[in-house]
């Protein structure tokens, strides 16, 4: 599971490379313990970012995502000034 985090969440642009790290180190152990080590330190300064969320409300962020688009592309489907287009981007 670790290097499995390393290699797609570790911020390596190539599986290839990590493997070939594990490899041309004397000590293999060492190698993938420092890169779990840089891993989590990683996550812990972006982690203000996830704290408040809670996991049963996942959706919530793609209700949110289609909230803003529409609210932003809606009011270009009316007449350029008219009522219609300033009631729509105010809602």
């Amino acid at each position: 599971l670790v290097v499995s985090a390393l290699t797609i969440g570790g911020g390596m642009e190539d599986n290839r490379a990590f493997w070939q790290g594990v490899q041309a180190s004397d000590n293999p152990s060492a190698y993938i313990a420092e890169k779990v080590a840089n891993l989590e330190n990683l996550i812990s300064e972006l982690r203000f970012l996830l704290e408040a969320y809670e996991p049963e409300f996942w959706w919530f962020e793609i209700f949110e995502i289609f909230r803003r688009l529409s609210i932003t592309i809606a009011p270009v489907f009316f007449e350029r000034g008219s009522v219609s287009q300033l009631l729509v981007g105010v809602l």
